[in-house]
């Protein structure tokens, strides 16, 4: 996987790090039970990478965050991709962290 190490804070920044904390209150809500207040906006930090062939978002969320189940990091990857699907060549941003 070839990644650019270059952080910045972007728009795209915004929308993967929008999904995740979605994500994180989601699984957070569903385990307690409890109700929880949605913030405003979230700034994090994100890395770029140039999809090569055979490249899948299962591969990069296994890949970024690889001793837990990659099925909610990959809906938060579509999510913030606006689908599933990468073309070879095309840059898309991935979390510099996982939360």
């Amino acid at each position: 996987m070839q990644t650019n190490t270059r952080t910045s804070v972007s728009r795209a920044g915004l929308v993967v790090a929008t999904a995740f904390t979605l994500l994180a209150l989601a699984v957070g809500r569903s385990a307690t039970g409890a109700s929880v207040a949605v913030p405003a906006a979230t700034q994090v930090a994100v890395r770029y990478h140039v999809v090569q062939p055979g490249d899948t978002l299962w591969d990069l969320a296994s890949a970024l965050d690889p001793s837990a189940d990659p099925r909610p990091l990959v809906d938060a990857l579509a999510a913030a991709h606006g689908g599933a699907s990468l073309e070879v060549g095309e840059r898309i941003a991935l979390p510099a962290t996982v939360p």
